[in-house]
């Protein structure tokens, strides 16, 4: 009887964490939870048609953020591995802020926080957009891509020092 109740209970966990979640090459199949859309990106996907709002509220498309490459940083505001490397994006953004093959930015999963962060960092605020609480780009953050000229993923990655070490070496 011991045995029997055990393998039902292994069964049911098991059948509970079943999960549709697509691989690297597969296509992007949007996820929703709590009207929160979770999207599943990889590199070489096409970065375009989600609407984002600006610093000042105004609606645009991820794709006009930039007309060149674009270094994106997600984020949450409430995040704490995100506030941790705020050392590390102040660099980041004094070393290639004047770069004019890359533009920067960070998109936030629900709203920009303002004051203490943009403030600690030097950040201005137009480089600064929210998702607006409808779509969740990573599964993670802080997360980093970058989108080349025509709208693709070209990098994502999690970890901050391969970011460092693609922007070493590309630009």
């Amino acid at each position: 009887m011991r045995k029997l109740l055990i393998l039902i209970v292994l069964l049911t966990l098991s059948a509970c964490n079943e999960k549709t979640i697509p691989q690297a090459d597969a296509e992007i199949v949007p996820r929703t939870e709590n009207e929160v859309t979770q999207l599943h990106f990889s590199v070489g996907d096409e970065f375009k048609e989600y609407e984002i709002l600006n610093s000042e509220g105004a609606s645009l498309d991820v794709s006009e953020i930039s007309d060149k490459k674009t270094l994106i940083f997600f984020a949450w505001h409430l995040c704490p591995d995100c506030h941790e490397l705020y050392e590390d994006y102040k660099e980041i953004f004094k070393t290639y802020s004047s770069n004019k093959d890359l533009a920067m930015c960070f998109i936030w999963d629900n709203e920009i926080p303002y004051g203490e962060f943009i403030g600690s960092i030097g950040i201005n605020s137009e480089k600064h957009y929210t998702a607006d609480d409808k779509y969740k780009f990573t599964e993670n953050v802080p997360a980093y891509f970058v989108i080349d000229e025509n709208d693709v993923i070209t990098f994502k990655s999690t970890d901050i020092t391969e970011l460092k070490d693609l922007l070493t070496n590309e630009f």
